[in-house]
């Protein structure tokens, strides 16, 4: 649900073109901060750059990043015995697979990396480098994140 222009939108097609009694499973990141997204604004910052403009939903189409808010959106849909609950691991990644997600311009920090000079982008790089070793136990990143996964049925 976290990439679509439309979540409500999207959620109502869902409920459309379910079978009858069917269900609509969705997650979304939960909305506190995951370490991931920590690490990412710690290397922007100390890299000094700043993501682009624009990257919200406009208030009509957007929703609160919590189990109340992805079930609302689910009940507003037309879904019915909607139930949401957040789900929490820790993922474990090699530094320079994570890194290589920035460089092919995934998630907000990855398009602004792109959009940075070659300074720009090498202190980006020097900055992940020198934070992510704060992470890092056993040769991967240790990065608890959260979830939350709602599901409900079509009437």
């Amino acid at each position: 649900m976290n990439h679509l222009p439309d979540p409500p939108g999207g959620l109502r097609g869902l409920a459309r073109v379910v079978r009858p009694a069917g269900t609509v499973a969705v997650t979304i990141w939960a909305s506190q901060v995951s370490a991931m997204n920590r690490l990412w604004t710690e290397v922007m910052a100390e890299a000094g750059v700043t993501p682009p403009p624009g990257m919200r939903l406009p208030p009509q189409r957007d929703f609160a990043r919590t189990e109340d808010g992805l079930a609302g959106l689910l009940a507003e849909a037309g879904l019915a015995d909607v139930r949401a609950t957040t789900v929490g691991w820790t993922w474990l990644v090699e530094g320079d697979r994570l890194w290589r997600g920035v460089e092919a311009g995934l998630a907000t920090v990855g398009l602004t990396y792109r959009q940075q000079d070659r300074a720009g982008r090498g202190a980006m790089r020097a900055a992940y480098e020198r934070l992510a070793v704060d992470l890092e136990r056993d040769g991967l990143l240790e990065l608890p994140s959260a979830a939350v996964l709602a599901a409900g049925r079509r009437a």
